[in-house]
């Protein structure tokens, strides 16, 4: 059954900036996930309408051949205003519905399954966004806006324009080899008027999002593009006329068998997008991974790295959080990065009575400090980080006051990061790191062929270290 949308908008708006119209777009903008069951097939767009309790979508986002109406499933997320990639609101634990379809307008209803506990405001039905007038008209040269969740980079409720919308039979538009992919699949319909967007207006992951004019208004619902081997020659947008809301009849229910089908699936974005779509597992909140490091000197002869028995292991945590746009922010801790050993020596001629003998040697020490990092995807996702801190020694490792004089450390380092998996979870790193380090020596003063031992000195080892590693990374999903 198709219900029509409201003819009379609650209110008319003046025209709106930009900031004024996402302002308004965005409380009822989702960033809509299609599962299999538990897998994602797929990622999307859709949006609260005024009038209907549940989200409005494109339909072909959820025909995939993996998918069937038992295990269809979705996750609705809503960020916040600011694009920092806040998640406000997640709905999931099979909590939304398939309730409806329009095939021939390309257009799904998904609403809360019966007895569901629903948020009390954004899910009523006078809650949402405003549909336009069913008179009105998207004159040519007028300017719409687009505002979706596309699978590039970062671009998180980003808007963008388009000046020249004109309505057009959805196969005027078309080339013939479409056309006839159109055809056999019948959804869209190829007589269904749309919103001609031009070239550069749609994206993948834009599919179902809303379509508005300057005055806020709902005017179209974002749904694909057409293309040739050389450019994208236009984008359109389906015009919201009916909303499926009533369940699926039988027929239905085989239309959307047939659509799922292998074969019926054509290309409906642009092919444009880079071969990496960002995803929300690449943004990392807790690193850990596995160090070794050895000493790097510089001298005349070039750069040299320290001997095999001086490599060392360590632990290292990293707990990170998003600051802006591709810039994380963060704690680190590091458990046996060094070992610091307190020793007491003469030089070789003049040994000290005792003879040259070690004082203290191989506990554990603990960095800590903050680091800044960038991210950034070409195809694969990178890191590159930089950071500042000192080191712990604990007490127990200390056999008099003055050996608290070690506490005086400092680390300041720089390194990168490639994420490797399907899920960015694997990490290979790589980083160089400055160490002031105290030790403990006998300090050797001559005088005139004899020795005079001075004991308990602490002297400063400025040191670089190149370290190694390999990291695993957890992510807060959304």
């Amino acid at each position: 059954m198709l219900v029509m949308i409201p003819l009379i908008p609650s209110f008319t708006y003046a025209q709106l900036t930009l900031d004024q119209q996402e302002a308004k777009a965005l409380p009822y903008v989702y960033k809509l996930k299609v599962l299999s069951g538990r897998k994602q097939v797929g990622t999307m767009t859709a949006f609260k309408i005024a009038g209907h309790d549940g989200l409005l979508t494109a339909l072909h986002g959820l025909t995939v051949p993996s998918v069937t109406l038992d295990n269809l499933n979705f996750v609705a997320v809503r960020f916040s205003k600011n694009g920092d990639g806040r998640a406000t609101e997640i709905i999931g634990d099979n909590l939304l519905q398939l309730q409806g379809i329009n095939v021939s307008a390309d257009l799904a209803f998904i609403g809360y399954k019966p007895g569901t506990q629903k948020p009390p405001k954004l899910w009523t039905k006078s809650e949402g966004l405003t549909p336009a007038n069913s008179n009105y008209k998207v004159k040519g040269g007028e300017m719409v806006r687009v505002v979706g969740y596309p699978g590039i980079d970062e671009l998180i409720g980003r808007d963008r324009n388009t000046e020249a919308p004109v309505l057009f039979e959805l196969g005027r538009l078309i080339t013939p080899e479409s056309y006839s992919k159109l055809k056999e699949r019948r959804s869209p319909d190829l007589s269904q008027i749309v919103i001609n967007l031009g070239p550069t207006s749609i994206f993948s992951g834009d599919s179902g999002g809303p379509v508005f004019n300057q005055t806020g208004e709902v005017v179209g619902v974002a749904n694909g593009g057409d293309y040739n081997q050389r450019d994208r020659l236009r984008s359109w947008a389906i015009l919201p006329q009916a909303i499926p809301i009533n369940g699926l009849s039988n027929d239905q229910k085989a239309d959307f068998k047939r659509l799922s089908g292998s074969g019926l699936q054509i290309l409906m974005s642009d092919p444009s997008t880079p071969k990496h779509e960002y995803s929300n597992n690449e943004t990392p909140r807790l690193t850990i991974g596995g160090t070794f490091s050895r000493p790097l000197w510089f001298n005349n002869e070039g750069i040299k790295l320290g001997a095999y028995n001086q490599l060392n292991a360590a632990f290292d945590a990293y707990l990170e959080t998003r600051l802006k746009e591709k810039w994380l922010g963060g704690l680190y801790v590091s458990s046996r990065y060094l070992q610091y050993r307190v020793t007491q020596t003469s030089a070789h001629n003049l040994p000290p009575p005792n003879g040259e003998r070690q004082q203290h040697q191989g506990p554990t020490i603990d960095l800590y400090g903050l680091q800044l990092s960038h991210i950034w995807h070409q195809g694969t996702v990178h890191n590159a980080y930089i950071g500042a801190g000192g080191l712990y020694v604990p007490d127990r490792f200390f056999k008099n006051y003055k050996d608290a004089r070690l506490l005086n450390n400092a680390r300041v380092f720089t390194g990168y990061r490639l994420y490797l998996g399907p899920k960015r979870n694997l990490g290979l790193e790589i980083r160089a790191a400055w160490i002031h380090q105290n030790t403990k020596h006998d300090l050797i003063i001559r005088r005139l062929g004899v020795g005079q031992i001075i004991r308990d000195q602490i002297i400063p080892l400025n040191q670089w270290y190149l370290c190694g590693g390999i990291t695993y990374s957890f992510y807060r999903h959304q």
